[in-house]
């Protein structure tokens, strides 16, 4: 699919059919900051494959502050680089495909970056909560993920900074692409 702010090039078809097992939300950290970046995994296979795919949310335009949405197919069920994370379980039978069309149609891919170019953990939450909402996860996990970054900041309120960074999601005026 063709979009300026949905990169799905590294996204193996095949993968669209395949059952969704866990929901993993982890952030990493940045080099040279005391923040960390948030993804999304969708795990597919936890058996010797390990396969995955990735919603991540980057920075890119012209003023590095509009966000592309990477839709790729990884051999990993967790981030090695991965600080904290955050594991959701899943209803028997979702695809990987009813997630990312889940995604798209909320128009989730349309997301920029707050003026300091962070927003990725709010990104994140927003789409817990579509997950939630769809039946995707269970009651309760996008309230969870608060509370446990809640926690996580009063020991470290720089790396988990309360409330967190928020972006904002806009309206495309190019009708013909969406």
């Amino acid at each position: 699919m063709f979009n300026s702010t949905i990169d799905n090039l590294g996204l193996d078809w095949f993968d669209r059919d395949r059952v969704v097992q866990r929901v993993l939300i982890f952030g990493s950290p940045i080099p040279g900051t005391s923040v960390l970046h948030w993804r999304i995994l969708l795990n597919i296979d936890f058996s010797g494959n390990q396969r995955s795919v990735l919603l991540d949310l980057n920075k890119g335009g012209a003023e590095s502050r509009t966000g592309i949405l990477l839709i790729k197919s990884v051999n990993y069920s967790t981030s090695q680089s991965a600080q904290t994370s955050f594991p959701f379980g899943v209803p028997g039978g979702i695809t990987v495909g009813r997630f990312i069309d889940l995604v798209l149609g909320l128009k989730r891919n349309r997301y920029r970056f707050d003026s300091t170019g962070s927003g990725c953990r709010y990104w994140c939450w927003v789409v817990l909560s579509d997950f939630e909402r769809a039946g995707f996860v269970a009651s309760g996990s996008s309230a969870f993920f608060l509370q446990a970054i809640a926690g996580l900041a009063q020991d470290n309120p720089a790396r988990y900074p309360i409330p967190a960074p928020e972006g904002s999601f806009y309206v495309s005026r190019f009708s013909y692409s969406e």
